[in-house]
């Protein structure tokens, strides 16, 4: 790419894509009142339509014949949502449908549920219905809530939740949507008026959403009478992917609306397109850096010493089987999920700590970084920091660290640093399309390791749910480790950054 486009080109672009990640947000933002609250230690975001703007929009428009769904005007009371986020998730990775039913007239109330985000409280999974507790508590104090039309909307470990939550409060919830359910008790009666929603590429959570359906009653439009029940299959989506289609977006709202019987003037049907502005961002920063970064001379006679040629073929591939191997056999004497006090996070830094190192002992003679090293690597990880952490913020995944989160990050950073600093060594000279090869097979290895581990180990089956955001981030650190040029400078940079990655996003126990 760089010999077919000039810098210059680079440049223009990449601050093209840079501007442009600014069209989604303000869409998303535009007309929507924003409030950060909390209630009982939880952090929550309020969303609500802006009156002034609706009344705008309500300007010129008319009431539907007598038999459409009533027609709110502005200063009504309108009807809330509570969304409830996944394992591993926050208020960030829901965010999609909130912005969609705040454009649609509902006021929306996004929570960290314990051991999240950026919640303090410990990770429990029975303490998730008291959360969501308290975020209704929350919204009987909102003037602008009709309290008598209150709705849930979970994902995965959050459809859980408010399944349960539906069923234990009837009188509170009328309308539920579960989004890649786990099987959860169900009754023709409770919860009020469901709606069940899996990715056709999800299997176990469509078939646990079709045992809930069955369990319900079957598919029902008997709103009336709470007793509604509906099944979305939403094709080509996955258990992330799901949470950012139009498709299950606009199914939810729907539901809402005619749970409700309701639809406010001015409403529209919000796209919301900030992921898609966010992977366009951090591609400009891609190519503003590949610009402007100077090209420094690889150390290649160096290298060439340290490597153990075709060792490293070995190592890539073998390692990770290792590392695997070792979180088995340690699992037998410690609960290796529980490490460091981080659900899943702590094992997985221990697994990238194990298969580093002995990538590195196989493949490469020893070789130490120096002060530049450290430098240019702490210098990738702002460039990271800024061009995919800070701005994924405002796009899907919470990035701010709480204190607990900021004193194991240091930790994971160092366990992960082999990994990145062995998979540089074997990608070499940056110039030569070999380095894409390599981006194969460490994705290849790795997923396949850790998809072992997770049918290995129970409690890490949860694993295998985030491994498709891994060929994505490694493609990146391949990426600009050709700019970089060095493999300590990589391997600090990526480490850092992949530590807080684990840090900032599994469930905190303490």
């Amino acid at each position: 790419m760089n010999r077919v486009f000039s810098p210059m080109v680079r440049v223009l672009s990449g601050f093209v894509l840079l501007v442009l990640y600014l069209v989604p947000l303000g869409q998303a933002g535009s007309g929507i009142i924003d409030r950060q609250v909390a209630r009982a230690g939880h952090p929550m975001t309020l969303l609500m339509p802006d009156s002034r703007w609706q009344a705008e929009r309500h300007t010129g428009e008319h009431t539907d014949e007598e038999g459409d769904a009533l027609l709110a005007h502005p200063g009504d009371p309108m009807p809330a949502v509570i969304l409830a986020h996944g394992f591993a998730g926050s208020r960030q990775m829901v965010a999609a449908y909130g912005y969609t039913l705040a454009h649609a007239g509902y006021a929306v109330l996004m929570i960290d549920l314990p051991g999240h985000g950026r919640n303090r409280a410990p990770f429990a999974r029975d303490d998730n219905v008291a959360a969501i507790g308290e975020a209704y508590e929350l919204l009987q104090g909102q003037p602008e809530v009709d309290i008598t039309r209150v709705g849930l909307l979970g994902h995965s470990m959050g459809a859980a939740a408010v399944l349960h939550s539906a069923s234990e409060f009837p009188e509170r919830y009328r309308a539920t949507v579960a989004i890649s359910p786990l099987y959860t008790p169900v009754t023709a009666v409770t919860p009020r008026n469901l709606q069940l929603q899996a990715g056709s590429w999800e299997p176990g959570y469509l078939e646990a959403a079709r045992h809930i359906l069955a369990d319900a009653g079957g598919p029902s439009t008997d709103y009336a009478n709470g007793r509604a029940r509906s099944l979305v299959t939403v094709q080509r989506a996955e258990h992330i992917g799901i949470l950012f289609r139009h498709r299950s977006h606009r199914a939810a709202r729907e539901w809402f609306d005619q749970a409700f019987d309701y639809r406010a003037a001015g409403s529209n049907d919000h796209h919301d397109w900030r992921l898609l502005g966010w992977l366009l961002h951090v591609a400009g920063w891609a190519l503003v850096a590949s610009a402007i970064v100077p090209a420094y001379r690889r150390q290649a006679s160096l290298e060439r010493d340290l490597v153990r040629r075709p060792m490293q073929w070995v190592g890539v591939l073998g390692a990770p089987l290792f590392a695997t191997g070792a979180v088995v056999v340690l699992d037998r004497l410690v609960a290796t999920s529980r490490l460091g006090g981080v659900v899943v996070g702590g094992a997985l830094a221990f697994w990238f700590l194990i298969a580093g190192t002995v990538f590195l002992v196989i493949a490469y003679r020893r070789g130490l970084p120096n002060g530049d090293d450290v430098v240019r690597g702490v210098g990738l990880f702002v460039f990271l920091a800024v061009a995919v952490g800070v701005t994924g913020h405002l796009a899907w995944a919470n990035w701010v660290l709480t204190p607990a989160r900021l004193m194991r990050w240091p930790l994971f950073a160092i366990a992960c640093i082999p990994w990145f600093v062995a998979t540089e060594f074997g990608q070499g000279d940056p110039r030569r399309a070999s380095r894409w090869l390599w981006w194969l097979a460490q994705v290849a290895s790795v997923l396949a390791a850790l998809l072992l581990l997770a049918r290995l180990v129970p409690d890490m089956g949860v694993v295998a749910l985030v491994l498709p955001l891994l060929p994505a981030y490694f493609a990146l650190f391949v990426y600009l480790g050709s700019k970089v040029r060095r493999p300590w400078a990589y391997g600090i940079g990526c480490g850092l950054f992949f530590g807080w990655l684990l840090a900032v996003a599994f469930p905190i126990l303490s």
